[in-house]
């Protein structure tokens, strides 16, 4: 008995649909990673927005002050918390140093810094101010 055997061509086997979703996979992972990166740079740059902010409102706050009040060294400011987003208040510490420049002239530096994911990250802002009755 001669039986006739049917070729059916269509359609995706099994093996070829496994290959496409391994590379689908790879393709996602991919894309997870980078979405990953982008969030975590993000995150960076608000928190060193936020640490410019701290560090203009420090240095206003000093120049604001007499100039008998700026005592040379360096002070530390109280730890700030600001609100990031859905995270618990994110710590800042900030330091005031004040450099004796002449009779007139001082120096004043705000440091603020904080850690993200192991590293310390800072950021300097300086000014110099000078005695108004000079």
């Amino acid at each position: 008995m001669e039986g006739r055997v049917m070729s059916n061509n269509k359609g995706f086997s099994l093996i070829e649909i496994m290959i496409s979703l391994v590379v689908l996979l790879v393709i996602f992972m991919g894309l997870m990673q980078g979405a990953l990166v982008a969030i975590d740079s993000n995150m960076r740059d608000n928190l060193r927005e936020e640490a410019i902010s701290i560090a203009n409102t420090q240095m206003l706050t000093a120049r604001d002050m007499s100039f008998a009040a700026l005592l040379a060294g360096t002070f530390s400011i109280p730890p700030i918390n600001k609100n990031f987003r859905n995270m618990p208040p994110f710590p800042f510490t900030a330091t005031r140093e004040v450099n004796d420049l002449d009779a007139n002239n001082k120096e004043v530096i705000i440091t603020v810094s904080w850690t993200w994911k192991g590293p310390v990250y800072s950021h300097s802002v300086a000014s110099i101010v000078r005695n108004p009755a000079a």
